[in-house]
């Protein structure tokens, strides 16, 4: 049986994790999801908290994802979740999420891993949708 305690320091742990980097609620559930493919931490086991803690302990990774493929499912995304809108909301939504993500940097010079974290948040948001 898992020890209660153990689990409350864990996920204080990765509480604490998310007040020291500034973390606002979307990229919280976006690097989490990342890291166990769940959204919230109380649906986690230790082991995926742990996995979840090492994740937001680390450094960003290098810019090692194929930036170009990324920003294009970062647009289409945007594209769906402001109701096909045009570019210019699509565009709007995107800027606004980087800022908010990336400490106020904007969509086109984000690095590799922010894209990869504003696709994960944004994939969140469309699964709440459907």
């Amino acid at each position: 049986m898992t020890n209660p305690s153990n689990r409350r320091n864990l996920l204080a742990r990765l509480h604490v994790l998310k007040k020291e980097y500034a973390l606002d609620d979307d990229t919280y559930r976006a690097k989490l999801y990342v890291a166990t493919k769940k959204t919230t931490a109380a649906d986690c086991t230790n082991p995926e908290i742990k996995k979840a803690i090492n994740a937001f302990d680390a450094p960003s990774p290098p810019p090692e994802f194929d930036n170009k493929k990324i920003k294009s499912k970062c647009w289409a995304q945007a594209f769906e979740l402001t109701g096909g809108n045009g570019t210019i909301a699509a565009k709007n939504y995107l800027q606004g999420l980087a800022k908010k993500m990336t400490a106020g940097k904007d969509f086109f010079t984000a690095t590799g891993g922010e894209l990869h974290d504003m696709a994960a948040a944004m994939a969140i948001r469309q699964n709440k949708r459907r």
